[in-house]
């Protein structure tokens, strides 16, 4: 599932997000998580991580990737 559609399933802003990627100890910047849910940049590896677990594992690396 794209992180997008996520955040929209959950309810949640990227503001939200934000927040629960830095109880998670991610460094991460609003303009990121934009850049995510727009498909203009891929998440770092760490990142990657994160957002599995905030996620539950709904979000994947692959998710990232047209294929």
């Amino acid at each position: 599932m794209k992180l997008s559609e996520w955040l929209k399933k959950e309810g949640l802003t990227h503001d939200d997000f934000l927040v629960y990627l830095q109880n998670n100890d991610a460094i991460v910047s609003k303009g990121a998580i934009d850049k995510w849910c727009n498909g203009q940049r891929i998440p770092r590896k760490d990142d990657m991580r994160k957002i599995c677990t905030v996620t539950n594992g709904e979000v994947s690396a692959n998710d990232f990737y047209d294929i």
